[in-house]
């Protein structure tokens, strides 16, 4: 791959792990579900303010960080910088150490995963149950009005199962799926939850 094709991927990955952001209930901040960056790290040493509800990040400011974090002051800079210094620049972007370079070994899906809903007026209750996963600390509930899993967004979390979701009623029942939290990332996507509806 081209040095810039590459850096540009690299700026599109960013962005995919900051679109991984949501607040934590239990925790009382905003995490992420990165699968390329650390970005919390990024974030904090880049001077970003993640920790306001309103922080928006784009793929401009993402193409900032990346060219900063390969050693030039702008992006602008290192699309017409020469292809000696491209290729220096790319080999210390990847000892930048923000990179998740090692994959660990994932939670499992869990299994099982069934949603008993129940309306009341303005509002519904929902019951997600499921298999425990070993090693679990606790557990992610997504939902989509569509059975794709890459526009799914959090729900309600948990320590346990049963996790118990209480919101407003909708005429159409989404689509659902759970995620086990190891203490440092999530597992792989459950199958989408059967219903009672």
């Amino acid at each position: 791959m081209e040095h810039i094709d590459y850096f540009k991927l690299q700026a599109k990955n960013l962005l995919k792990d900051y679109k991984t952001r949501f607040f934590d209930d239990e925790e009382e901040r905003y995490i992420y579900q990165p699968k390329f960056f650390d970005i919390a790290s990024i974030f904090s040493d880049f001077g970003y303010p993640d920790d306001k509800e309103n922080f928006e990040f784009t793929l401009m400011q993402a193409q900032h960080v990346i060219s900063k974090m390969a050693g030039f002051s702008k992006w602008t800079e290192m699309l017409d910088a020469p292809e000696k210094e491209l290729n220096s620049a790319r080999k210390q972007f990847e000892k930048s150490g923000y990179k998740l370079l090692v994959k660990r070994n994932v939670l499992p899906a869990p299994q099982n995963l069934y949603a008993f809903i129940m309306y009341s007026i303005g509002a519904q209750r929902i019951t997600f149950s499921f298999d425990a996963v070993e090693y679990a600390q606790s557990y992610l509930v997504y939902s989509s009005s569509v059975n794709d899993i890459s526009t799914a967004k959090p729900l309600a979390a948990g320590q346990f199962s049963p996790i118990e979701y209480i919101g407003a009623s909708r005429t159409h029942v989404p689509y659902y799926w759970v995620r086990a939290f190891d203490g440092k990332e999530y597992g792989e996507w459950s199958s989408v939850a059967g219903t009672n509806k």
